[in-house]
């Protein structure tokens, strides 16, 4: 019976070295390659031009923006609090909720929105003074913030821009 246990011992023991061994000079080496996801977007605008954004990032997308507006002296400092942006014509595709305009499709890497959201860019610049001779050398500026996130999935948009919003860009995707 000793002889017949030391038998099965030694031949546990020589199998499982020929596993190990076999598992290590028989395994093949695996590369793992990692995209990182470069999400952006960047406002397109000239003087005289449509003011749109387009996707400057590597995955699809959905953009925001938001304007804000502020009176600046002649010397470019800043007068106060924000002021309210004109008005203007927005362009097809974009809704406004709440402060920020949604743009309703999703942007593949390299594409700008199809619809600017200012067609007319002169309108931002329009200000009604309230007392020329005070403020006569104030200026209007708006400054344009665009936002992207990551289209996919679609339940993000609403966790971080809200139901609204997703409800709204949910509608366009839409056949």
């Amino acid at each position: 019976m000793r002889l017949l246990t030391v038998g099965l011992t030694v031949a546990a023991l020589c199998g499982t070295g020929g596993t190990a061994a076999y598992l290590i000079s028989k395994s093949d080496t695996v590369m793992n390659v990692f995209a990182p996801v470069r999400l952006s977007c960047v406002v397109k605008y000239r003087e005289n031009e449509p003011l749109t954004v387009a996707n400057d990032g590597n995955v699809n997308i959905f953009v925001r923006v938001r304007l804000v507006s502020y009176l600046v002296d002649d010397e470019g400092d800043r007068m106060g609090e924000p002021v309210e942006t004109p008005a203007f014509d927005m362009g097809t595709g974009w809704k406004k909720i709440g402060t920020s305009y949604y743009y309703q499709k999703e942007l593949a890497p390299g594409e700008e929105c199809s619809k600017p959201l200012i067609e007319d860019i002169s309108k931002l610049k329009i200000w009604n003074k309230s007392d020329p001779e005070e403020e006569e050398n104030w200026k209007l500026v708006t400054d344009v913030l665009a936002e992207a996130i990551q289209s996919s999935p679609i339940s993000a948009v609403e966790e971080a821009w809200g139901p609204d919003a997703a409800d709204y860009i949910k509608a366009g995707m839409m056949p």
